[in-house]
């Protein structure tokens, strides 16, 4: 018997795969601007890492604004709010960071920080919320990958969140590291599940052609 597939769910898992992508892209740039941040205290540098985290939470912005438009279009029994509700988190938390980022660049340094600790929870809570709703759903072979990425990728937000304590707290430079290593942390899951995206958007494709 063919397994049937909605052209709805299709379209949906090929804007979810998509933003995936994009999101991972932004998490790398955010990666290489934490990293500069870390390892310099030169004002050059130290500008050019903020804006590399800047454009890359914008591009982060627009791969989960993609993935939770395509979650929203998949077929009803496919639908999940509490992934659809994570990715509008991390959406809007990429967009806080953002703000931060360029709040630190015109020198209000505490403002700057402390918007930086609210960007990267609201993006926790939004991974978390996804890996909530992906463990509610329908068994599949690339559900672990998906669950497992989106797992990881929470675990690096809370890393950063942690980080831009410390820069509020005046410890600047640990508080830089840490963020670096979280960056690095979320990079890698996001990768992780936007493999199980395209996993996902393979397995759906496949019965177009059989």
């Amino acid at each position: 018997m063919k397994r049937v597939i909605k052209v709805d769910d299709y379209y949906s898992t090929l804007l979810e795969t998509a933003g995936g992508w994009i999101q991972a892209g932004g998490a790398a740039i955010v990666s290489v601007g934490g990293t500069t941040l870390a390892s310099t205290s030169e004002d050059s540098s130290v500008e050019k890492g903020l804006k590399l985290v800047a454009l890359g939470n914008g591009i982060e912005a627009s791969g989960n604004a993609l993935q939770a438009i395509g979650r929203e279009k998949a077929s009803f029994e496919k639908r999940t709010t509490l992934t659809i509700l994570g990715a509008w988190l991390q959406a809007a938390g990429n967009i806080t960071n953002v703000a931060a980022a360029l709040l630190i660049l015109d020198e209000e340094e505490e403002n700057g920080f402390k918007l930086d600790v609210v960007g990267d929870s609201v993006q926790f809570l939004g991974a978390l919320s996804e890996t909530a709703g992906l463990r509610s759903s329908e068994e599949t072979p690339f559900l672990k990958t998906l669950v497992s990425g989106n797992f990881i990728q929470s675990f690096g937000l809370l890393i950063e969140a942690i980080g831009a304590l410390y820069n509020v707290k005046g410890q600047i430079k640990l508080g830089e590291r840490i963020k670096a290593i979280g960056n690095y942390i979320q990079t890698a899951g996001v990768t992780i599940a936007a493999i199980g995206l395209t996993e996902k958007l393979e397995s759906e494709v496949q019965p177009f052609f059989h």
